[in-house]
């Protein structure tokens, strides 16, 4: 009930044509019914299919408006699932953090962590050993279409791997699995064509996802720091010689990427 009388209704409505204000304004109704679906695809572990259906408009960002590449894709998902979804997160979220599953590396995706406190880490090590009289060499990665490209056998390995039961993985085995997606432009839509890779985009477990299969990052580096921020990644090594900093950076980017 308070997730229904809380959610937003300026949202864009998804394929399955409900609207958060129809969802809204009958709350006192539908609550017990959506409260019933819910708790049946948990008990189930099946992610209902009608709510795996993502529909995708483009948003121009800048530059030659002819390129794909300067457009950024924005999903719409349907407004029941994302209620389930925040359930789950929340969850899940507590597990993570309680066993101290997540790196302190990361800062993305955490409440009241931002970019700031991110590039305020960055820079205070660098300080730091500045002042002890050390040169910081450091590489940045921008991985491209990261959330898009996330392998699912792989994620669910992961899962396995961090301790999460049967029951869970097969919940998460559900969710990804037979995605189906269709993109607008103007009133013109495409064919609903199946997802086979990457994280659901505009979902809430999405990002929690990723973060789970970008964890061990920091793992395989031998010599040098790592500073991560959702998909965006500092790999950094202090010393008094420039010759130890470009053999600690090559060594574990030539790791990292083997890996």
């Amino acid at each position: 009930m308070k997730q229904l009388r809380t959610l937003k209704t300026n949202k864009a409505i998804g394929l399955d044509k409900k609207s958060a204000r129809l969802l809204k304004d009958s709350a006192e109704f539908v609550a017990p019914v959506v409260t019933g679906i819910l708790n049946r695809s948990l008990e189930s572990g099946v992610f209902p299919a009608v709510w795996k259906n993502g529909k995708v408009s483009a948003l121009f960002k800048s530059g030659n408006r002819s390129e794909c590449n300067n457009y950024r894709p924005i999903t719409v998902l349907p407004t029941v699932s994302k209620i389930l979804e925040r359930a789950v997160h929340q969850q899940f979220y507590s597990y993570l953090t309680e066993s101290n599953i997540l790196t302190p590396k990361q800062i993305g995706f955490h409440p009241k962590l931002s970019t700031e406190v991110a590039l305020a880490h960055f820079t205070d090590s660098i300080l730091e050993k500045l002042n002890k009289g050390m040169l910081t060499g450091a590489v940045f990665l921008d991985l491209s279409k990261a959330f898009d490209t996330v392998n699912h056998d792989l994620l669910l390995a992961k899962l396995n791997r961090i301790g999460a039961c049967k029951s869970v993985v097969q919940c998460f085995t559900s969710y990804l699995s037979n995605r189906f997606q269709l993109t607008t432009f103007g009133n013109v839509e495409s064919t609903l064509l199946p997802v086979h890779v990457g994280v659901p985009l505009g979902s809430i477990l999405g990002p929690l996802l990723f973060l789970v299969y970008i964890n061990n990052l920091a793992q395989c580096l031998e010599h040098c720091e790592v500073a991560l921020y959702a998909d965006d990644t500092v790999i950094y090594f202090s010393s008094l010689s420039v010759g130890d900093i470009e053999s600690a950076l090559n060594e574990d980017l030539a790791t990292l990427f083997m890996v």
